[in-house]
């Protein structure tokens, strides 16, 4: 599928967060927890058109950015892939991704900036990793109404967009128990994937995150820390 060929290529340090492992580590035992997701997504892909994919979590600290950003990596080892990682916790203001791919700077422009735009064109909300065969759409600057961003017409007609120039679009939402729009992004995917931690994640507020996004769009589990002697990332996935 073609991409966007006029997206310029943003400089991320070597020394990228060992939690990366689908990147730094694509032979580990850990990233190959992480190919097991991948097939469950590439078996759901239309031939014909790209899949948008969302990672959320029930709250804080389960592993979300984690896995959907090592989810994006996998993908992206093949090379005839094109991948974005779209970064929709607008309230976090990129921190993971700053982190773990050591970026000096986050560019300023992103999805919020992007659905107040005139212009169709999303070429200049979208940064290709250098080196890497990974697209990044950042949360942009800050909205006193990230709510409103994500109901808006014109978030549906961008991730229509996404999914006719990107094979794969990873979603990364908030968590469901802190901010409402996770539910409305959720409902606009293809498939939403709920990270939950092992021994960390309540179980009542699992149960209340899976009644909120109850709907039509398939939902499917990942635990993670699932067997913390294998490795941080084993994880056991049920589609």
């Amino acid at each position: 599928m073609k991409s966007l060929a006029e997206r310029k290529e943003y400089p991320a340090s070597s020394g990228l967060d060992s939690r990366l492992v689908g990147i730094v580590s694509p032979r580990s035992r850990e990233a190959e927890q992480y190919r097991k997701l991948r097939y469950m997504v590439e078996v759901k892909k239309d031939p014909m058109q790209g899949i948008v994919v969302g990672i959320t979590s029930p709250g804080p600290g389960d592993g979300k950015s984690t896995t959907a950003t090592n989810l994006a990596g996998v993908l992206s080892q093949n090379s005839d892939n094109s991948v974005l990682l779209l970064d929709a916790d607008i309230r976090r203001q990129a921190a993971f991704l700053k982190h773990a791919f050591k970026l000096k700077r986050v560019p300023g422009n992103g999805i919020s900036q992007a659905v107040g735009a005139s212009s169709p064109n999303l070429a200049p909300f979208i940064k290709k990793i250098k080196d890497m065969n990974i697209s990044i759409m950042f949360c942009g600057s800050p909205s006193e109404e990230p709510y409103e961003v994500f109901r808006s017409p014109a978030f549906i007609r961008i991730l229509r967009k996404l999914r006719s120039q990107f094979d794969y679009v990873i979603v990364d939402t908030p968590p469901v128990s802190l901010a409402s729009e996770s539910q409305i992004i959720c409902s606009l995917v293809d498939v939403v994937f709920v990270v939950v931690r092992a021994h960390h994640t309540r179980r009542i507020l699992l149960g209340e995150t899976l009644d909120t996004l109850g709907g039509e769009t398939p939902i499917s589990l990942v635990f993670n820390n699932a067997d913390e002697s294998i490795g941080n990332y084993y994880g056991y996935y049920n589609w």
